[in-house]
């Protein structure tokens, strides 16, 4: 069996990037075979390096903004529009940076492929025992599998921004605050804190000025009570006063009565 034939089950694998296998689901033999691998090396370095001028471009935009922050030129709400802009830079960086790491190991993968393949012809031009080639071609299928099985573990996917900052997002901006400004004014927690703490102790007061002036009403409203008393006190006597008094003139005219009548006699 020819090399190229030997080379099935090493493109059978799933864990050869897809451009690879379908090179070598295309080739007519392994000169065709060689030329569509080099092809894909060449598009990805052509990715590569547009991967890492975007990153370029992204790290000189994000370290323009936070310069501006700086040197005082943002202000306002523009501050919290910019944080929020140095992070999203910063997480696009991330994923670039992340992609660009794939990228160069796929093509790490790519020329450690190719070098296999030109070892392996080699060896059979030289008569070497197709056991050992078989080998070879194994071996290789292992390294491709404990890359892969790397490559997974590090590509993690940063989650999509959302319209509202959740917990994580507020102590990013309010790092990257703290990083540019050395405190955080617009995205600290314990700003909301002890705004709420302002807005409790002025319910407190309120309500202590509330219960102070429901004291003074209860003691009007006791002094009233008293005055009142004592008002009618002096009233029911002095009603008692002018009834005696009455009494008197009354008893005093009747006496006078007699008296003339007796006279009379």
């Amino acid at each position: 069996m020819g090399l190229f034939k030997k080379l099935s089950s090493l493109f059978d694998s799933e864990r050869l990037p897809g451009e690879d296998r379908k090179a070598y689901a295309q080739a007519r033999d392994l000169d065709d075979l060689m030329l569509k691998l080099e092809q894909n090396l060449t598009r990805n370095e052509v990715i590569l390096r547009q991967v890492r001028g975007s990153i370029n471009r992204l790290e000189s935009s994000e370290r323009g903004t936070v310069d501006a922050m700086q040197r005082g030129e943002v202000k306002g709400r523009e501050v919290r529009l910019a944080l929020q802009t140095v992070n999203r830079y910063r997480k696009q960086l991330d994923l670039l940076i992340q992609k660009s790491d794939i990228l160069n190991k796929n093509l790490n993968l790519n020329l450690n492929l190719m070098g296999k393949i030109e070892l392996m012809r080699a060896m059979e031009l030289k008569g070497v025992s197709p056991e050992l080639i078989d080998t070879i071609i194994l071996d290789f299928t292992e390294n491709v599998e404990r890359y892969q099985t790397s490559l997974m573990g590090s590509d993690a996917i940063t989650e999509d921004e959302t319209t509202m900052l959740s917990e994580n997002e507020r102590k990013e901006l309010e790092s990257l605050e703290k990083e540019i400004f050395g405190k955080s004014v617009h995205y600290a927690r314990q700003q909301t804190d002890t705004q709420s703490s302002t807005q409790q102790t002025q319910r407190d007061t309120d309500t202590q000025d509330f219960e102070e002036m429901a004291r003074k009403l209860a003691k009007e409203d006791d002094d009233l009570d008293s005055v009142d008393d004592e008002l009618a006190a002096k009233l029911d006597q002095e009603l008692a006063e002018s009834q005696e008094l009455i009494d008197k003139l009354e008893a005093m005219e009747k006496s006078g009565g007699k008296g003339r009548q007796l006279e009379r006699e």
